[in-house]
């Protein structure tokens, strides 16, 4: 490329523009594609693979079976279940029991049932629990319960609770704290003293080995115990003959009261040098505290004609007359 020597502003101008272009052509020019090599791309080495040990699985862990809606099951059903279910049981679901199916619950399920769980229990369900279970509680059982609904239970499911406690696992004066305020236990002696119009529910016998599978007799209390925490102090027996005593004396009447391993009491009654004998059980669901200073004490008759006694300490108990010997009776 010639340049001319004459200074032109609008011709250098130009030269200047056409110079760019080459240089630029030059540094920006398209590169030339790279030859392809005939060479053969490598394979990738596999890599052996390595065989881990299988892991053995895990042992089974036996977990107690879940606890089903107890609201809907029976004394049956409840008896039927596996211990170890209640080792689980929640407060609702203690809550969920009723009264009926209580009566169904063995020791050793009780035993499985953790202590708070206890905080469940309701004025409604807790008179059902069993003689025995009630004496499988221990002080940390009735710390657990809710004092408000033990205190709005019936009258004869407080009393059953007290006098069906194993006296060796409780103390007396937490017993105090759980009771209503009309009741009182007296600290010597402990004794209960309810509240007039309350219920009685006494220690029950068991039933005796004499009895055949063929006869059914009810609850009958046990004269050999107390009316006091744990049945333990002086007998029901030993008031009633006491009473008796000390109002038929005053008209020359000599009563001599005893109670066989079934549970019929008999009643002697010496008038006159004549002996008259007598039979009968103790009312359970007519046993009541009454007022001394407007009832009175030993023996009277009460509505349908039936006999009352009444113990110095205001304990009212219905007799029922009963056959001298039931099973023989049966057996006839």
């Amino acid at each position: 490329m010639t340049i001319p020597n004459t200074y032109d502003k609008e011709t250098n101008h130009e030269i200047l523009f056409i110079i760019c272009l080459s240089v630029c052509n030059v540094v920006y020019a398209e590169p030339k594609p790279v030859p392809e090599t005939s060479e053969p791309v490598s394979e990738p080495i596999p890599v052996p693979e390595t065989s881990e040990p299988e892991l053995e699985p895990a042992p089974e862990t036996l977990e107690p079976k879940p606890v089903p809606n107890v609201t809907n099951l029976d004394a049956k059903q409840i008896n039927e279940l596996e211990p170890q279910v209640f080792a689980i049981l929640t407060p609702e679901q203690m809550a969920g029991f009723t009264k009926e199916a209580f009566n169904g619950l063995t020791v050793e399920q009780f035993n499985e049932i953790p202590k708070a769980t206890m905080s469940g229990l309701t004025t409604e369900n807790m008179g059902g629990l069993s003689t025995n279970v009630i004496g499988n509680l221990t002080s940390e059982h009735f710390k657990a319960i809710d004092s408000k609904q033990f205190q709005q239970m019936p009258s004869e499911d407080i009393s059953k609770f007290m006098t069906n406690i194993d006296i060796n696992k409780v103390n007396i004066q937490e017993l105090q704290e759980i009771l209503p305020s009309d009741w009182s236990i007296d600290s010597d002696s402990g004794e209960l003293i309810p509240p007039i119009g309350a219920k009685l529910t006494l220690p029950t016998l068991p039933v005796s080995a004499t009895v055949p599978n063929n006869v059914t007799l009810p609850n009958i209390p046990n004269l050999n115990a107390s009316f006091s925490v744990g049945g333990q102090g002086v007998s029901v027996q030993d008031n009633i003959q006491t009473s008796l005593t000390n109002t038929a004396e005053k008209d020359g009447i000599n009563f001599i009261i005893s109670q066989d391993e079934i549970g019929i009491i008999t009643s002697k009654m010496v008038i006159n040098g004549e002996t008259a004998e007598h039979s009968f059980i103790l009312d359970t669901d007519n046993s009541v505290q009454v007022d001394t200073n407007e009832v009175s004490t030993g023996l009277s008759i009460g509505p349908g004609g039936f006999f009352n006694v009444t113990t110095l300490d205001g304990q009212q108990y219905k007799a029922i007359p009963a056959p001298k010997d039931p099973v023989a009776l049966k057996k006839q």
